[in-house]
């Protein structure tokens, strides 16, 4: 063999070894972006993950609905508490003045 020969397949070797390297390299990249693909759409994964948040944020919403349920309970007292007093009111001014309910 000639020197340009042997060159030319020792140049062939180094860019067949240069090419598995990068074909590794790829299918290294390409199996970590399938694992993080899988963990990222895998629920129970992203609950074991996420759980304190998760947990403060259910906490925070039980707080605000029960926050709203006392509200709208106060609101409905309140109002029951009105009308009854508006009732009482007018039965006392029926009372007082009778001649002006005919009116």
């Amino acid at each position: 063999m000639s020197a340009a020969e042997e060159a030319a397949k020792e140049n062939t070797r180094g860019l067949k070894l240069r090419e598995e390297r990068l074909r590794s390299r790829l299918a290294d990249t390409l199996e970590a972006l399938d694992l993080r693909r899988r963990e990222f759409f895998d629920v129970g994964h992203q609950l074991k993950t996420h759980s304190r948040p998760l947990v403060y944020a259910g906490a925070g919403l039980l707080v605000v609905l029960g926050i709203r349920a006392g509200v709208k309970a106060y609101r409905a007292y309140d109002c029951r508490q009105h009308k009854n007093r508006e009732l009482w009111l007018a039965a006392k001014r029926l009372w007082d003045h009778p001649e002006k309910l005919l009116r």
